[in-house]
């Protein structure tokens, strides 16, 4: 009975994809939104969806680096709205209703880990080969990083964040993805879907993921 959104994308996806999304099931209220990656120019996202008439009751973002103009300015449209807005504390979980909780494991890149009864999502934001290295040399950190899902833009992943993840299904944010990358996957068993191919993905009720295009029952979706 709650709404939980998770970045807006580009003005574009936020005004085809997401508004549209929400006035079909009826949702009016975003009772958490989080922004992972406030240098990114993707901002104008959340502008548009804090233009239309859905409302915000509250935005936590990762609290790390310096914002880009288009995600300060969204912040502030927050502020004019009365939206109740603070930084995620790094490796403190939050509650998201009854069964969802939500924890920060690493500012920047932003890692952002979500727990339900059954089933464990791993976010990664955009991060570098260099960068994932270096990730894997933290000792709090690496031993978490396992998850059932794996969710990023579609960057290159290195082989040995794959091996401490360890997901059985990873979903790529991006247009395309490189021959070499769809390999990697293959190669480790693990089911791989790209929105630039396949669309919308979605969460069943039946605690898997599959193609929106390929439900036949759209209500039946977390």
């Amino acid at each position: 009975g709650k709404t939980l959104l998770i970045n807006s994308g580009y003005k574009q996806a936020a005004t085809f994809a997401l508004l549209p999304l929400f006035q079909k099931f009826g949702i009016n209220q975003l009772d958490l939104a989080i922004a992972t990656d406030p240098q990114s120019e993707v901002s104008e996202g959340w502008q548009t969806i804090l233009a239309s008439s859905i409302g915000v009751q509250q935005f936590r973002d990762v609290g790390a680096g310096v914002a880009s103009k288009d995600y300060t300015k969204m912040t502030q449209l927050l502020s004019a709205k009365g939206v109740n807005q603070s930084a995620l504390d790094l490796n403190t979980p939050i509650a998201f209703g009854d069964r969802v909780q939500l924890q920060l494991m690493h500012q920047s890149p932003g890692i952002l880990r979500i727990q339900t009864a059954k089933t464990t999502w791993l976010l990664l934001a955009d991060a570098d080969p260099k960068v994932q290295r270096a990730l894997l040399e933290i000792t709090s950190l690496s031993p978490n990083l396992k998850a059932d899902i794996l969710w990023w833009n579609g960057g290159e992943i290195v082989p040995e964040l794959l091996e401490a993840i360890k997901p059985t299904t990873a979903i790529a944010s991006t247009l395309s993805l490189t021959d070499t990358d769809v390999d990697a996957f293959n190669k480790a068993n693990i089911r791989l879907y790209w929105t630039g191919r396949d669309g919308a993905i979605v969460w069943t009720l039946a605690n898997d993921i599959q193609p929106f295009k390929d439900k036949d029952d759209s209500r039946s979706f977390m």
